[in-house]
């Protein structure tokens, strides 16, 4: 991990931060690290897109945080068209729950341990809707948007993390 960790130093020193891209994961989903550092902004995460749309995504969103914008747990008024052809959707953005850290976002974890001027790690999830413009989170949500966007914003159970901690020991 030595030669990964140094690799993704050296991104986010070119470039300011760097998008992590999780497909093998069920569901796929990417991350960011060097937020933080760079911009005193959460790590951002985001779940059940293609890794060239996720990552098209996160990189509008940090031009966004690049232009002054901050993003923070109750925001839902972002919109994005150009990378749905035209369709403009809302998302949502939710704080990441402290405990689903060492689940999803192994490599912002590590960067913070090296890099402690950038503080303790805080992430936020984003969110997107169904066809009928329902999260997760809200009631009568389609079961496949639903499924393919797990809720980071609640914590981990003490033994979903010991079975976590038993099987990666």
């Amino acid at each position: 991990m030595a030669g990964e960790d140094d690799e993704i130093d050296e991104v986010v020193k070119q470039s300011g931060w760097q998008t992590l891209t999780i497909g093998d994961h069920s569901p796929p989903f990417a991350y960011t690290v060097g937020l933080m550092l760079t911009w005193r902004h959460p790590e951002i995460i985001v779940f059940g897109w293609e890794p060239r749309f996720a990552g098209g995504l996160i990189a509008w969103l940090v031009q966004m945080i690049n232009a002054g914008r901050h993003f923070d747990h109750s925001e839902q008024a972002c919109e994005i068209d150009e990378l749905l052809n035209g369709n403009r959707i809302q998302l949502a953005i939710r704080t990441v729950h402290a405990t689903q850290h060492q689940f999803y976002l192994g490599y912002s974890m590590a960067f913070a341990r090296r890099h402690p001027e950038a503080g303790e790690l805080k992430a936020v999830q984003v969110f997107w809707p169904d066809e009928n413009g329902r999260f997760p989170f809200d009631a009568n949500c389609s079961e496949n948007t639903f499924l393919n966007q797990p809720r980071l914003d609640i914590p981990k159970t003490s033994r979903e993390i010991k079975e976590f901690e038993r099987l990666w020991r």
